[in-house]
This record gives structure tokens, C-alpha cells and sequence, in this order.
């Protein structure tokens, strides 16, 4: 009897994984429709508060907060664990940063001291700018380095594509301004070893 209860309740928690965490080859997309985030998404550290807003209505809103990335500390960020060693994340964006310290995009992490991202700034010409930036470790800490940064000019309006994948041996971002534009690639270079250690 036991036996018969306990695979019923693993038969109906392996129903529940399979709806929130998709496995083999799949495409998966989210709206944040809900008014709680979905179980499948993670976030960073544990937050000191809710660090993001769903409303019920398409899209998420994340805080903007002092911290980043390297700072061991939270941020506005969460996550869907990368399942495969080929895949692809893409998302709309809505962003007008303020100043230099201002940074929102996508990122790929696997810990304070390997992760990357492209995102969207404003560039030492105080313009808005996409950046790819990559975590470089220095001692216990990890400081960011600049690898590939383009203008985002006049049409830039704070929506922005932004799209970020493996294939083979390396990482690759790439952005677009309008949904009918096709994805430009900022950087395709990153040896996708540095976050498989």
C-alpha cells in the first residue's frame, strides 16, 4: 500500500515538473501572465523583497536596484536553467537607462565569477549603447570586462530584441530594434567553456 501511494504521488509530481519545467527538445516561451511568477523561474539570491512585479498582464517588471551581476548581492534578475548544450533565449525589452550604472538585458551565469550578458546603458559618450560584457575574476571578486559595445542611435526608443545562444563552441549575442528586423550580431566569440566549469 505504501508503494502504491508513493507512486502515485511521484506519478503526479512528475505531471507537475513536466508542466513547469519542459524537458527533451523544446521551444518554450513566457509572458508572465500571472500575477506570481512562474515555479520555473529562479532568481539570483534569495531577495531581501519581491524584486520583480507581475501585474496580469503581458511582461514583467524588474526593479532596477544598485546592484549587479558580480556584486554578491541581489538583483532584479531571474533565471531559467539552461537544459541543453545547444539552446537559445530571446526576449523584448522596454529600457531607457539614465546614467552610466544604469544596465538591463540578458544574461547568461553561472556564477559571480563567470557570467556574460548584453544590455542596454549609457555609454562613455553619454548615449544610450548596447554593451557585451563578461564577469573577469580578480582575486575573490570579479570585475567586468567590455567585450563588444555598439550605439543604439536615434531609432532607439527603449524597446529593444535582445537574443542570446550556443551553438557549438561558443556564445553569441544579437539585438534588434523592431520585431520585423532581423537580429544583428553584437558578439559570437565567447568560448561557451567559460560557463561550463
Amino acid at each position: 500500500l505504501q508503494t502504491g501511494v508513493w507512486a502515485k504521488k511521484a506519478a503526479k509530481e512528475a505531471k507537475a515538473f513536466g508542466k513547469y519545467i519542459p524537458h527533451g527538445n523544446f521551444t518554450y516561451g513566457e509572458n508572465f501572465y500571472s500575477d506570481t511568477l512562474p515555479l520555473q523561474w529562479q532568481m539570483l539570491r534569495t531577495p531581501p523583497d519581491t524584486p520583480f512585479e507581475p501585474n496580469g498582464a503581458q511582461g514583467l517588471e524588474l526593479y532596477l536596484g544598485a546592484n549587479n551581476l558580480r556584486s554578491q548581492r541581489h538583483t532584479g534578475f531571474i533565471a531559467l536553467r539552461a537544459m541543453h548544450s545547444n539552446f537559445g533565449a530571446e526576449t523584448e525589452m522596454h529600457f531607457m537607462p539614465e546614467s552610466k550604472s544604469d544596465f538591463a538585458g540578458l544574461a547568461m551565469f553561472l556564477d559571480d565569477q563567470h557570467n556574460c550578458q548584453i544590455g542596454v546603458t549609457i555609454s562613455g559618450d553619454d548615449i544610450p549603447a548596447l554593451v557585451v560584457e563578461q564577469a573577469q575574476a580578480e582575486g575573490d571578486a570579479a570585475i567586468k570586462q567590455e567585450i563588444a559595445s555598439v550605439p543604439l542611435g536615434s531609432r532607439f526608443r527603449g524597446r529593444i530584441f535582445l537574443k542570446a545562444e550556443r551553438q557549438g563552441d561558443n556564445f553569441r549575442f544579437m539585438y534588434k530594434l523592431g520585431p520585423s528586423d532581423e537580429y544583428i550580431m553584437l558578439e559570437n566569440q565567447i568560448p561557451a567553456k567559460y560557463l561550463s566549469l
